[in-house]
């Protein structure tokens, strides 16, 4: 780990940016492999990404970098044509570096075996094919022979060259303050850098090559207007200084007593500074996005501020203090008054004189305070609203920092399953809350995940189809006054609204008689029903047992909702509508015994008053029938666990009350409803979300807290929770009504595996998660166990002796009892030809033993047992 604290913290933004860098332009490198801007810019990342490593001592990531330099300079220079092969090693490089980047900003171990990935690099074309002579020689520090040029004459070349270089930089810095926006001058002022560092690196003096490119690279931000020149220049000055006397230091050898490291740590700083105090709202095929540090969960902890909206927010602030001495001002006055009232009460009392005075006094100060008071309260009301504004408007970043994250999945599952798909983006700038960044990626690389998976076509069958081998995917945002769009489209093969109805039917989600009824529209919601799926092979790629339903619950948490379209053999397109505004709420205020809370309004389907007689059984739950439904209902103090003696206190000021019906709200998620009975009903109102206390966090049924008005603390109820909650109490008040004792039935499966200790591990999980196991030792094994005994699902290994997964698949499909029998092949076999032969032989699910882990295998039975 980095032991500076400084220099860990700049380096880990640096590099999360130059490796971000390296996998969207190999992305797009992938497209265009003759983009010489593209593989020029590519190649500075990574060797800025190898000096930024070196500096900070992170030798692993030093070294894999300069590899990446190597083979791009190769390619750069036209010695090497860029393959899938070379491309694949350079992205398992970047992922590597990205973990080994992590490990040194966090002391967290990354588990890669450096010299493996070393030389998965080294076996690329470019080792067995090129001499990479010319590149900067593989150091863990400054390691220079020495300080001064031996050579005669290379050194008084490089004195007046360095000379010429350093006038017109120094000069040009200068210009530049003038007119910072001069792009001509600026190009000028980056050659010149440029050709400095290659002389630099000739005559070997590896720390001068290092800060001047580390000069080009802050200039290169400046042009693309990622950084304010303002803000570095003087860093740049200070940094061509340090260059000036380390270049004496190389053709004199007098001593330049620079530190180098420190040098380039305050350059490097600078950058990061700048960076940190601006949004960057833009992107392009060449300049790539620029995206906040984002870990597994993409949690975003910083953001970058624009110093226009910082300057805004201070003046906001010195309004504030102005109005807090008005305040003060006022708060005296009162005082004043206080005492001059009790001075009038006493000279009243004692029939004094001049009492006329006082109360003359106390009307001029009384007139005084309606006006000041009246002036502070709009001043108040006007600054508290340009706050807010202000202030939601830092939290917004553009929907690019989550949207590249894209790219590569599509190319990785694309390539996996032997298909060509192309990812166009659409609206990346619209910029969106922080939340919905965090919060949108699963959503939307479900959408995507299925999208490849279910809806795109193989190239063979497109072609037959007359449509273009290469797929399409598109991702379009935009914005208006009060939402977000997202639609996510692909020209695939649209729905099959036979086969979702079908799968409905199979399901036991629908009735045929209800399906009559439905619309297409109607029948396309299905696939958002949990439970829900037409896939019959499940693999790594979509087979995580989270369904579409997970999807909707996740688009409902950020208050929108999802819609789905399809034109058969044409495509589909999922739109995904996002509220603005996620740090408030609507909600419905309940009370329910003295305490009150907060339902959100995208939650309340009805509120209504019922009477007893209203309130029915049914199979032992209470309901209300409501337009020709029943919708159950339970007490929401019971499923909010209040205190039972607080509820009795306020079921017995219900019980005084004349009017007997009780109020209570239904809420509705999907096709789910549940009534929850209540004390009284308030109103509605618009509130402040606060972040969730880790004193209720993972509390169920709430989400979160506001305050109200009179400043009391309102728990913000949690519907999704309420629904599950409410349907467990609803069948526990059913089994314990019952006399006699239910039976859990246990699932069985049957399982079918050669290798005792994979079959003891696989059952000691399967037993733990509730089934009953029944094993069998190999296929010819399995046949004879699944006619013995009645079973739920098979889970089997594909290599085995007598009879091998794929010919006792085969067999336990002969038979039509088992055609709709689950049944999961776990193996190591992991090519896309052993995962078809896996689905023709008849399996439902592929699991490769390399990426099993028993969540997968867990809920890849629940889906399908």
């Amino acid at each position: 780990m980095i032991e500076d604290n400084e220099l860990r913290e700049i380096y880990k933004y640096s590099s999360a940016e130059h490796l971000q860098n390296l996998e969207s332009g190999l992305l797009e490198l992938e497209k265009n492999s003759d983009d010489e801007t593209l593989i020029h810019f590519l190649f500075r990342e990574a060797h800025s990404l190898k000096g930024d490593s070196r500096v900070t001592g992170v030798k692993s990531v030093e070294t894999i970098a300069h590899k990446v330099e190597e083979i791009l300079g190769s390619i750069k220079k036209k010695e090497l044509i860029l393959d899938p092969e070379i491309t694949d090693h350079i992205y398992h490089a970047i992922d590597g570096m990205s973990k080994l980047v992590h490990e040194a900003v966090t002391d967290e171990k990354s588990g890669v075996d450096v010299d493996k990935l070393l030389t998965s690099l080294n076996n690329t074309n470019a080792e067995k094919t090129l001499d990479f002579s010319d590149q900067i020689p593989e150091v863990s520090s400054f390691s220079i022979t020495s300080l001064f040029i031996e050579d005669e004459d290379l050194r008084d070349i490089y004195k007046s060259s360095s000379e010429e270089h350093l006038e017109k930089l120094e000069s040009g810095l200068c210009l530049l303050e003038k007119d910072p926006d001069d792009e001509i001058f600026l190009d000028k002022l980056l050659l010149e850098a440029q050709t400095f560092e290659i002389d630099s690196r000739m005559v070997g003096r590896e720390d001068l090559e290092t800060l001047i490119h580390k000069v080009e690279e802050i200039l290169e931000k400046v042009k693309t207007h990622q950084v304010v020149f303002n803000e570095v220049s003087s860093r740049l000055t200070q940094g061509l200084s340090g260059i000036k006397r380390l270049v004496n230091e190389a053709v004199t050898g007098e001593p330049s007593n620079i530190d180098t490291v420190g040098l380039l740590k305050g350059l490097t700083q600078s950058v990061a500074i700048s960076l940190t105090s601006e949004v960057v709202n833009y992107t392009s095929s060449n300049e790539i996005e620029k995206t906040q540090t984002i870990d597994d969960s993409h949690h975003i902890d910083t953001i970058r501020v624009p110093t226009v909206q910082l300057d805004i927010l201070i003046t906001q602030t010195g309004e504030l203090t102005v109005t807090r001495v008005g305040v003060n001002h006022t708060a005296v006055a009162i005082n004043e008054i206080a005492n001059l009232w009790e001075e009038i009460k006493l000279r009243r009392s004692s029939n004094a004189k001049n009492v006329h005075v006082y109360e003359e006094k106390l009307d001029a100060i009384l007139n005084e305070i309606k006006v000041t008071a009246t002036e502070n309260s709009s001043r108040l009301d006007y600054i508290s609203n340009q706050l807010n504004d202000k202030v939601h408007t830092l939290r917004l970043l553009p929907l690019s920092t989550v949207f590249v994250l894209f790219r590569r999945m599509v190319r990785d599952i694309a390539k996996q399953q032997g298909k060509q798909v192309e990812l166009v983006l659409e609206g990346e700038k619209t910029t969106v809350d922080k939340q919905i960044i965090e919060e949108i990626k699963d959503p939307l690389m479900h959408l995507i995940r299925n999208a490849i998976d279910h809806g795109i076509e193989s190239p063979e069958e497109r072609e037959l189809l007359g449509k273009p081998a290469t797929a399409t995917i598109q991702i379009k945002a935009s914005k208006t006054a009060s939402n977000v769009i997202i639609e996510i489209s692909d020209d695939g093969r649209g729905l099959d609204i036979n086969l979702i109805k079908e799968t409905a039917i199979k399901r036991k989600l629908c009735r045929q008689d209800e399906l009559d009824l439905m619309s297409d529209q109607q029948v396309y919601d299905l696939i958002f029903l949990p439970g829900f799926s037409t896939r019959t092979f499940i693999t790594e790629i979509s087979g995580r047992g989270v369904g579409l339903d997970v999807v909707r619950t996740n688009i409902k948490r950020l208050k929108g909702n999802i819609k789905v379209n399809s034109n058969p053999g044409e495509g589909c397109q999922f739109s995904l509508q996002l509220g603005t505004k996620l740090s408030t709420a609507n909600v419905m205020l309940l009370e329910v015994a003295n305490i009150i809370y907060a339902l959100p309004l995208e939650y309340l389907y009805m509120s209504l008053l019922v009477a007893p007689q209203q309130i029915s059984f049914l199979e032992g739950r209470q309901i209300v029938q409501l337009e020709k439904q029943a919708i159950p209902i339970i007490e929401l103090g019971t499923v909010l666990n209040i205190d039972q003696v607080n509820r009795i206190c306020s079921l017995r000021k219900r019980q005084n009350k004349a009017e007997q019906k009780r109020p209570f709200v239904i809420i509705k998620i999907g096709r789910e409803y549940l009534g929850l009975l209540v004390d009284d009903l308030l109103h509605i109102e618009e509130v402040i979300l606060k972040p969730q206390s880790t004193i209720v966090e993972g509390v169920s049924n709430i989400s979160g807290a506001t305050i109200l008005g009179n400043g009391e603390v309102c728990m913000i109820l949690n519907p999704p929770d309420i629904i599950k909650l409410g349907q467990q109490f609803s069948t526990q008040s059913k089994v314990t009504s019952s006399e006699d004792s239910e039976t859990v039935i246990k699932p069985v499966i049957l399982l079918v595996e050669d290798s005792i200790a994979v079959r003891t591990q696989e059952k000691r999980i399967l037993e733990k998660a509730g089934y009953e196991v029944i094993t069998a030792v190999d296929g010819l094994d399995g046949l004879k166990k699944l006619k013995a005994h009645q079973v739920d699902g098979i889970i089997s290994d594909v290599e085995m002796p007598n009879l091998t997964g794929l010919e006792f698949t085969e067999e336990v499909r002969k038979n039509s009892d088992y055609r709709e029998l689950p049944l999961i092949l776990i193996t190591s076999l992991a090519s896309e030809e052993d995962k078809k032969r896996g689905a023709d032989a008849g399996a439902n699910a592929y699991i490769v033993k390399d990426q099993f882990n028993q969540g997968m295998l867990l809920e890849t039975l629940d889906r399908l047992v």
